[in-house]
């Protein structure tokens, strides 16, 4: 006997699965004259045995027809001997789901702190990045004064990048966070 729900071939008397654990419904017909007998003729002899049943034939199904062809007609993808089995009993979610990592990703706060210390505002060290954009501010104006000066903003620049990095590694390694400048505890 096949079980409906994941389709395991169990033994003639079982009454639930041996692999689920379902119970098992007796799918076998009787055999009787009537067995391949189709609906419509079935129903037409239970009127004809039985005067007082009063049964209004549908009139969409075709006598001629057999009316499993309507139904396969609506649902083809199904066929009229094969049953349905239910190859999830358990009916959880499946779906994989992605947790995000706890680490920081060293590429975005690189692109970050290209401008201008975002990288730190990644890294959650807010205070690190105020101090970092007003240094970077005279550094600008300063450079922008002299021309000659134009490195200094291009070496701050550089270490603003070098600090983003180094916090970030620090955060991934779960180690303290080093010191801005080697001087202030910005965290």
């Amino acid at each position: 006997m096949k079980c409906l729900n994941c389709g395991n071939e169990n033994q003639a008397n079982a009454v639930y699965c041996s692999l689920c654990g379902n119970k098992l419904i007796n799918t076998t017909r009787q055999t009787n004259p009537q067995q391949n007998k189709p609906y419509y003729e079935t129903t037409q002899d239970y009127r004809q045995n039985n005067p007082n049943y009063n049964y209004q034939q549908n009139p969409y199904i075709n006598p001629q027809q057999n009316p499993n062809t309507q139904y396969s007609q609506q649902y083809p993808h199904m066929t009229n001997n094969q049953p349905i089995y239910n190859n999830n009993p358990t009916n959880y979610n499946t779906r994989q789901i992605n947790t995000p990592s706890q680490k920081k990703n060293k590429w975005f706060t690189f692109i970050l702190s290209l401008i201008m210390g975002l990288g730190n505002v990644y890294n959650q060290l807010y205070t690190r990045f105020l101090v970092s954009l007003v240094l970077s501010t005279l550094i600008l104006i300063i450079s922008l004064m002299k021309q000659e000066l134009t490195f200094i903003y291009l070496i701050w620049a550089t270490y603003i990048i070098y600090d983003s990095l180094i916090c970030t590694k620090a955060i991934n390694d779960n180690e303290e966070i080093p010191l801005f400048l080697n001087t202030l505890d910005l965290k």
